[in-house]
């Protein structure tokens, strides 16, 4: 299967319940088009728990624990887990722009997960 902006929606889609209703399209549009979101989602796809607990709203603080699963269960492992990676995601302009066949993103996964 390849992989698509139309198979990539529908697998985020199953997640969807995991994501507050206010954060949905930030969180997709993000995936999708590498679009920059707010400073809660930056923080969230940074993998930077502090500053995404700290400049989260109420509803979103409580949901942090459901945003990451749907990260790490959901979404494309190339979209999210340090600053690096998140920058660089958004920059070659997610899966519409086929980011996750760039080559950097394994040896910066390694790195965050070092």
């Amino acid at each position: 299967m390849s992989v698509t902006i139309a198979s990539v929606d529908e697998q985020i889609a199953a997640g969807r319940a995991l994501v507050p209703d206010h954060l949905w399209t930030g969180v997709r549009e993000h995936i999708l088009f590498g679009r920059r979101s707010g400073n809660f989602l930056s923080a969230a796809f940074a993998n930077d728990l502090l500053n995404a607990a700290t400049g989260a709203d109420e509803v979103s603080f409580e949901r942090l624990p459901d945003l990451m699963r749907f990260l790490h269960n959901y979404a494309p492992y190339h979209c999210w887990g340090s600053r690096a990676v998140r920058d660089l995601w958004r920059e070659l302009g997610g899966v519409e722009r086929a980011a996750f066949e760039d080559p950097r993103f394994e040896s910066l996964k390694e790195a965050a997960a070092a």
